[in-house]
């Protein structure tokens, strides 16, 4: 499902007379608990952060977020380069500033793993969390799918608007003592 085209996602029907699938993801989360373990504050979007105060707008968005992956995850220069389309040594220094920025010199193996479980924590007990206020608060849905930090539910439409809210507000993770951003698309 997360790495499905979107044209083929519409396979994918609510059972519910008018209903929506949607897709409920977490924002830039390994970043954001990367931060947080380093106790600095998240950003609110984080890519955005980096293109303009990191890489001074010298890249667009999404180069912005693949440097951040790809620098949080062990990616190499010459990896990024192609992923990027930037010439090599805009490449280089793309991924050395958000290196710096992150602290990746430091970043072991170790800790990149300690980022990805912590992440799975999160997803789980916030996706958890979600799903007991949905119950809670009479929202009408089915849990279809939870693939690592996003999960697809179906939702009869009287409940849209309800879900919509709820994810605006995103989920508050007790021992993190923060709210972790939430969006929504729809699938179907």
């Amino acid at each position: 499902i997360l790495t499905m085209r979107k044209d083929l996602r519409a396979v994918l029907k609510s059972r519910y007379d008018g209903g929506k699938v949607v897709q409920i993801d977490f924002t830039s989360l390994e970043p954001r608990i990367l931060l947080l373990m380093e106790g600095q504050e998240a950003p609110e979007d984080i890519y955005e952060y980096i293109k303009i105060d990191v890489l001074e707008n010298k890249v667009t968005r999404s180069v912005a977020k693949s440097a951040t992956l790809g620098a949080i995850f062990g990616i190499s220069s010459k990896k990024f380069q192609e992923i990027s389309g930037l010439d090599d040594k805009v490449s280089r220094d793309v991924l050395r500033q958000v290196r710096k920025y992150f602290k990746i010199p430091d970043l072991s193996k170790k800790l990149r793993e300690e980022v990805q479980s912590s992440c799975v924590d999160v997803s789980l007990l916030g996706f958890s969390d979600l799903i007991n206020t949905f119950r809670s608060t009479d929202i009408i849905f089915e849990p279809l799918f939870l693939i690592h930090d996003s999960i697809v539910i179906d939702i009869a439409p009287k409940s849209f608007e309800k879900i919509l809210e709820l994810v605006k507000k995103g989920v508050y993770n007790k021992k993190l003592q923060t709210i972790f951003p939430l969006t929504l698309e729809e699938i179907h």
